[in-house]
């Protein structure tokens, strides 16, 4: 895993990504490798932050959703005097969307949306950085969060169960899909909506719609706790 955080830190096969030398990437490095089981993903990082900010409850939503999936007992940082990270959270796209300097690259606001999917196609397809990352924790469980992370997964696997809308994923075949064969790890996935976006596309604008949501969510995350 040491190796694949110095590839990131370092741009290696970034090509010609609009965030290369111009932004950072955000890493949760450390000792946990060796005994975490459960890997969450999301598209990227935004806003540039340190990490001890992003993962704590004032990253919100999407901390305190991950939180509420945990159910309080999500922990993917590593820090002294306080119990172990039983998670190790990545993303799709590895650098900082916004920052100082890549906001002088555009014109507008409008145009950060092209910026985040070209970077996170390079990051994920050209580089492989999400999968070399899966390959080397070998997690039991994979939480991906938002239709980015579930399509980066699918084209690594092509696994058919993976293939199709968010809701219909997670409120049509449940969100959990066992036996899942990414590269040379054989894992379960379990897919739920990304907390912020579009109000349609989130948690709380899907969930208005299928009257078994909350029972949905309770078997995902009784699932989520009994890999921990």
């Amino acid at each position: 895993m040491e190796r694949v955080w110095n590839d990131i830190k370092r741009y290696v096969n970034c090509y010609d990504c609009p965030l290369k030398n111009v932004s950072r990437p955000l890493l949760f490095e450390g000792e946990h490798v060796n005994w975490v089981k459960v890997m969450v993903v999301t598209e990227g990082p935004n806003e540039e932050a340190e990490p001890e900010f992003i993962a704590s409850m004032a990253n919100h939503p999407t901390f305190t959703f991950l939180q509420a999936l945990f159910k309080g007992n999500f922990k993917p940082r590593y820090e002294k005097h306080r119990e172990k990270p039983n998670v190790y959270w990545t993303h799709v796209r590895k650098c900082f969307l916004k920052t100082k300097q890549t906001k002088n690259l555009t014109k507008d606001e409008k145009n950060f949306k092209g910026i985040g999917d070209r970077a996170a196609k390079i990051c994920s397809l050209k580089a492989e950085y999400l999968r070399r990352e899966i390959e080397a924790l070998k997690p039991k469980l994979i939480v991906a969060v938002g239709g980015k992370a579930v399509e980066a997964l699918f084209k690594y696997s092509k696994d058919k169960r993976l293939h199709g809308k968010i809701n219909e994923l997670v409120f049509k075949k449940g969100g959990i899909f066992s036996g899942v064969k990414i590269g040379e790890v054989t894992t379960d996935v379990i897919v739920v909506p990304h907390p912020s976006g579009k109000s349609k596309e989130t948690w709380v604008g899907l969930a208005k719609k299928h009257p078994k949501a909350y029972e949905v969510l309770e078997n995902i995350s009784l699932k989520i706790v009994e890999k921990l």
